[in-house]
């Protein structure tokens, strides 16, 4: 991994830093493990669905998902005033929500998972079975 020093605009006296691995940049001050989690699930996924999006917006891919635009849509930590509207729209449309364990969404999710229904089951064995997932600790 390489350390770079960024000159983005931060709040005053805030010094950013951001990883590099490969493809995948991240910045350090929000690291929770999700950036593990994201980097195991992707090429266990990857044999299995035909293209994978970052674009790092639950609030976009969540109607997507609700409007058929998107299959599924996968995050590892995210809170809820990031996901609870999406996830809402996503029930109402038809399509299901969990958590990686495959319990059914709430207000205390943080690793949402979100499908047109039908593909949901078998998204959850590749993430929790084929890339070894679980909730972060």
């Amino acid at each position: 991994m390489t350390l770079i020093r960024t000159n983005c605009s931060l709040p005053s006296g805030v010094e950013g830093f951001i990883w590099m691995k490969n493809e995948f940049m991240w910045d350090n001050r929000n690291d929770t493990g999700s950036l593990q989690q994201c980097i195991q699930g992707i090429e266990p996924l990857m044999k299995s669905v035909r293209t994978v999006r970052m674009l790092g917006s639950s609030a976009v891919f969540l109607p997507w998902v609700a409007n058929g635009r998107l299959t599924a849509y996968w995050t590892p930590d995210e809170c809820a005033w990031d996901i609870a509207a999406g996830a809402l729209m996503v029930q109402e449309a038809g399509g299901r929500c969990t958590d990686i364990l495959g319990k059914e969404y709430n207000l205390r999710t943080r690793n949402l998972i979100a499908s047109n229904g039908k593909i949901h089951d078998s998204l959850l064995k590749v993430l929790r079975e084929d890339a070894s997932l679980g909730p972060l600790v």
